[in-house]
């Protein structure tokens, strides 16, 4: 299935600057405008990193433009012999989905500028090595002796950190694909012989032609450092010479027919030009493209020769720390939307608590890299972190359900009510066998009621839960109290003794049931609570009358 076409539509931002002279010369560093940007669009998407390089005014930022159909609206083009790039320009393409791959297109300063020295030159050259998928070398005309030197001269310092980090890193030294793009090429693809060749033998033809010469090193350091080369040959884009002035105004369907076809060409090589990867094989992604560079930059900068092991070590802690933030925050945030809906029941906080957890395991190893050991130990960090966010919520859960319930509990219980008009009859000395019997089943049928609604619409944990039904059970035990009460003073009033005896005690008796219902009347819900000890050991009981 073919690839899919890269879409560009944003500015290109400042990668990379030179910041001031350093003890070891030209200081090149990160700008943070670009990777808070890069980071914030595409820092989670793997990276296909094609860098555009060559001599300076030889149509480097022209041929990003056409490569990404933004002519004259991305890489700034002069007319002028003034370098018009100054350090790197990146642009990257739209994402087509999440954590899909971007083409990260890189405009390199151009090399040989009377302005630079050539370290500043080499310095440019061996980050764009290191950090490429693809690597663009962008020339005039045909292969000479001096192209291939001026290659070699920028070449060098990257030919050196590779040859450096090939014993000590053998399976990071991977170099990028190497295109060499010769721009305005006029010649007829033959060998002496006349034989019709491609335009990548033609490459091999004169690069190595001249081996064991005196001017084979340069060749030999070429062959060394992109052993995966090919070529791409540009005619020239229009005839008229006054067009050749301005050729960042015209459409690339106006251009000459043979320039289109190899445009298109050049276009497919970038479209499947291989994702970053990794030292463990992995893609990587422009988050971590960027700590790499980062990491290259701080050793270039101190005169050193960048270990690629230990830079990508950098790159694999710096890595594993941001996928742990995005995972905490992730997971912080869906757990901040639980907690404006609490309380709720036990299941219901545990699904959406289980279903946080998993988008942000999810997230934290689509971002880690590194050994199964890191990743691991960052892994035991986010679920060690994710449980202290859980216990706090739980807590929240369980006093916002404690509320709630006892709201609920006491909105719906009706005793006093119920048992007002005994009391009356109670307090005037009307009390009847038969009344405290259908008070009885009046209180015995509201608690199963009430019961029974409670435990299908009470929230929180069990325990929560159980200390609003124990609640419960003390008022009710009050409520039977009384109405045992009652039974008593109704079978006193009957019995047989001097009436002037039972008129004498009856006002005592009254006097003490008054006392006693007014601390009932006193108790609410979320009073009297048992202390955790006395709680303890204690089995779930529903609020039923035995």
């Amino acid at each position: 299935m073919a690839a899919a076409e890269p879409v560009w539509s944003s500015s290109p931002v400042q990668l990379v600057a030179f910041d001031g002279k350093g003890p070891h010369g030209p200081r090149l560093a990160l700008q943070d405008t670009a990777k808070k940007q890069l980071l914030k669009t595409v820092g989670n998407c793997p990276v296909q990193v094609v860098c555009v390089c060559g001599l300076y005014r030889t149509g480097k930022s022209l041929l990003l433009n056409i490569l990404a159909g933004t002519q004259g609206e991305s890489f700034k083009v002069g007319s002028s012999t003034r370098a018009c790039t100054a350090g790197m320009w990146a642009l990257p393409s739209e994402p087509t989905g999440p954590g899909q791959k971007v083409c990260l297109l890189i405009d390199c300063e151009g090399s040989g500028s009377t302005e630079k020295d050539r370290d500043h030159d080499a310095r440019l050259f061996a980050l764009a090595v290191l950090i490429s998928s693809t690597l663009l070398f962008n020339s005039r005309g045909v292969i000479t002796e001096t192209a291939v030197q001026n290659l070699a001269l920028a070449a060098s310092l990257a030919e050196h950190i590779f040859r450096q980090n090939r014993e000590s890193a053998p399976e990071m030294t991977v170099s990028p694909q190497f295109t060499w793009v010769l721009r305005d090429f006029a010649l007829a693809l033959e060998d002496p012989t006349g034989r019709e060749i491609t335009a990548k033998e033609y490459l091999e033809q004169a690069l190595r032609s001249n081996l064991g010469s005196n001017v084979s090193d340069a060749r030999e350091k070429i062959l060394s450092l992109f052993p995966q080369r090919d070529c791409v040959t540009l005619p020239r884009p229009v005839n008229d010479e006054e067009q050749l002035e301005n050729l960042a105004a015209i459409p690339l369907t106006d251009m000459r027919p043979k320039f289109q076809t190899e445009v298109q060409v050049l276009r497919t090589r970038v479209r499947q030009s291989p994702v970053l990867k990794t030292p463990a094989g992995g893609p990587a992604t422009v988050g971590a493209l960027l700590a790499l560079i980062d990491s290259y930059l701080k050793a270039i900068n101190e005169g050193g020769v960048p270990e690629l092991g230990s830079a990508w070590s950098h790159v694999e802690f710096q890595e594993c720390d941001r996928a742990l933030d995005e995972a905490m925050t992730f997971f912080s945030n869906k757990m901040s939307a639980v907690s404006a809906s609490l309380p709720k029941t036990t299941a219901d906080l545990e699904r959406c608590v289980q279903e946080g957890k998993l988008g942000a395991r999810e997230r934290f190893h689509e971002l880690c890299m590194g050994s199964d050991k890191t990743r691991n130990e960052y892994a035991q960090e986010l679920d060690h972190n994710m449980e202290d966010t859980v216990n706090r919520l739980v807590k929240q859960n369980d006093n916002l359900a404690s509320q709630q319930n006892e709201d609920w509990l006491r909105s719906r219980w009706e005793v006093d009510q119920l048992l007002r008009e005994y009391r009356i009859k109670f307090d005037a000395g009307q009390i009847t066998k038969e009344d405290c019997d259908k008070a009885h089943r009046l209180l015995n049928a509201h608690v199963t009621e009430i019961s029974a609604a409670f435990r299908r619409e009470a929230v929180g944990s069990d325990a929560v839960i159980e200390v609003a039904l124990r609640q419960c059970e003390q008022k009710l035990a009050s409520a039977q109290k009384e109405i045992g009460s009652w039974r008593q003073m109704q079978s006193e009033s009957v019995d047989d003794r001097p009436e002037d005896d039972q008129e004498r005690k009856r006002p005592e008796k009254k006097k003490e049931q008054g006392k006693e219902r007014s601390n009932q009347k006193g108790m609410n819900f979320g009073q009297n609570e048992e202390t955790e000890e006395s709680r303890a050991g204690k089995q779930p009981r529903c609020c039923t009358l035995q």
